[in-house]
Protein backbone atom coordinates (compact mmCIF):
# COMPACT_ATOMS: atom_id res chain seq x y z
CA UNK A 1 0.00 0.00 0.00
CA UNK A 2 1.17 3.46 -0.70
CA UNK A 3 0.42 7.19 -0.73
CA UNK A 4 1.95 9.63 -2.56
CA UNK A 5 1.42 13.48 -1.84
CA UNK A 6 3.07 16.61 -4.00
CA UNK A 7 2.61 20.21 -3.54
CA UNK A 8 3.58 22.99 -6.14
CA UNK A 9 5.53 25.60 -3.94
CA UNK A 10 6.57 27.75 -6.74
CA UNK A 11 6.51 27.51 -10.82
CA UNK A 12 9.56 25.40 -10.54
CA UNK A 13 9.87 23.62 -7.32
CA UNK A 14 7.53 21.19 -5.23
CA UNK A 15 7.30 19.41 -1.99
CA UNK A 16 6.63 15.77 -2.13
CA UNK A 17 6.05 13.28 0.24
CA UNK A 18 5.31 9.31 0.27
CA UNK A 19 4.18 6.50 2.39
CA UNK A 20 3.98 3.17 1.84
CA UNK A 21 3.66 -0.27 3.75
CA UNK A 22 4.34 -3.87 2.71
CA UNK A 23 3.90 -7.00 4.15
CA UNK A 24 4.96 -10.50 3.47
CA UNK A 25 4.79 -13.84 4.85
CA UNK A 26 8.02 -15.76 5.01
CA UNK A 27 7.37 -19.42 3.98
CA UNK A 28 10.62 -20.96 5.67
CA UNK A 29 9.55 -19.56 9.09
CA UNK A 30 5.79 -18.63 8.84
CA UNK A 31 6.56 -15.45 10.23
CA UNK A 32 5.21 -12.03 9.27
CA UNK A 33 7.37 -9.50 7.88
CA UNK A 34 6.40 -5.58 7.63
CA UNK A 35 8.16 -2.97 6.22
CA UNK A 36 6.93 0.68 6.54
CA UNK A 37 8.76 3.78 4.81
CA UNK A 38 8.31 7.20 4.21
CA UNK A 39 10.30 9.43 2.23
CA UNK A 40 10.25 13.36 1.58
CA UNK A 41 11.59 15.37 -0.51
CA UNK A 42 12.28 18.80 -2.25
CA UNK A 43 12.56 19.22 -6.26
CA UNK A 44 13.55 22.27 -7.54
CA UNK A 45 13.82 22.73 -11.99
CA UNK A 46 17.37 24.16 -12.08
CA UNK A 47 17.00 25.12 -16.05
CA UNK A 48 15.37 23.23 -18.88
CA UNK A 49 17.92 20.26 -18.46
CA UNK A 50 18.96 19.84 -14.83
CA UNK A 51 17.07 19.20 -11.64
CA UNK A 52 18.36 19.00 -8.21
CA UNK A 53 16.20 16.83 -5.36
CA UNK A 54 17.34 16.89 -2.11
CA UNK A 55 15.52 15.12 0.89
CA UNK A 56 15.05 12.58 3.34
CA UNK A 57 13.94 8.33 4.29
CA UNK A 58 13.00 6.61 6.77
CA UNK A 59 12.59 2.68 6.90
CA UNK A 60 10.91 0.50 9.92
CA UNK A 61 10.83 -3.16 9.33
CA UNK A 62 9.46 -5.02 12.14
CA UNK A 63 9.71 -9.31 11.58
CA UNK A 64 12.20 -12.12 13.17
CA UNK A 65 15.19 -9.79 12.12
CA UNK A 66 13.64 -5.93 13.50
CA UNK A 67 15.70 -2.95 11.84
CA UNK A 68 15.07 0.15 11.01
CA UNK A 69 17.15 2.53 8.79
CA UNK A 70 17.48 7.00 8.21
CA UNK A 71 19.10 8.46 5.02
CA UNK A 72 19.77 11.77 3.56
CA UNK A 73 19.15 11.93 0.23
CA UNK A 74 20.57 14.43 -2.94
CA UNK A 75 19.77 13.83 -6.79
CA UNK A 76 21.32 15.67 -9.72
CA UNK A 77 19.42 15.31 -12.64
CA UNK A 78 20.86 16.92 -16.03
CA UNK A 79 20.12 16.16 -19.49
CA UNK A 80 22.52 15.55 -22.32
Amino acid sequence: VSLALSHRLTPVSSANLDLSESRSLERETGSHVSLRTITANWVIQLNSRAQFSIGARRSISLGDSPYSESALLATLFMQI
